[in-house]
């Protein structure tokens, strides 16, 4: 497997998570290449570079979800599978599982951020705890696919138990789901 790092198809982010630069910097705006775009740039790279995966560095590569599809659908085509694409929690489905599978895409990041639901809220992320578990339990389904994930501590007003309780979170979850791969920032 050859692989290269890095290409942008998008810019920016639309959700608003309190602790994320693209808050200020991007205005919460999300800019996207065209599929044709991206697909063509990539067949230049690859008359330069033999590849045959890409790692793109989108700050939220599923902003949209059909156009993401579509992308690694046409790199498929040519031979190419994506390499650790960053996806959100809501994207986290047994259906877009299948499709990176289908797809050759083994590696995937996710923010999980927390397993505090004040935190949670306090930093915006737009889900739960509980939902936060659920999306653990189907990650577990797929042992053939690596799922990255950054927990924070030290978020402001966290508590010495709310710390350590991620801790715990973090080591019981990383034992439990072997390609899970959660951190702690």
């Amino acid at each position: 497997t050859r692989v290269f790092h890095a290409y942008e198809t998008s810019r920016g982010c639309p959700h608003f998570c309190h602790f994320c630069y693209n808050t200020t910097l991007n205005n919460r705006k999300w800019r996207a290449h065209s599929v044709e775009r991206i697909i063509s740039d990539i067949e230049k790279i690859r008359k330069k570079v033999n590849f045959n995966k890409i790692t793109f560095v989108d700050d939220q590569y599923c902003a949209d979800t059909t156009r993401a599809k579509d992308i690694i659908i046409e790199l498929s085509k040519k031979g190419v599978s994506l390499n650790y694409p960053y996806v959100r929690l809501e994207n986290i489905t047994e259906e877009f599982l299948d499709f990176f599978i289908e797809h050759n895409i083994n590696v995937f990041f996710f923010g999980s951020e927390s397993n505090q639901d004040r935190l949670l809220k306090l930093m915006n992320k737009g889900f739960t705890s509980e939902q936060l578990v659920e999306k653990y339990n189907i990650i577990a389904k797929y042992p053939s696919i690596i799922a990255v994930t950054p927990l924070i501590v030290g978020i402001p007003t966290s508590t010495k138990e709310e710390i350590l309780d991620t801790i715990r979170f973090t080591l019981y979850w990383s034992k439990k789901v072997p390609n899970l791969k959660p951190s702690i920032f």
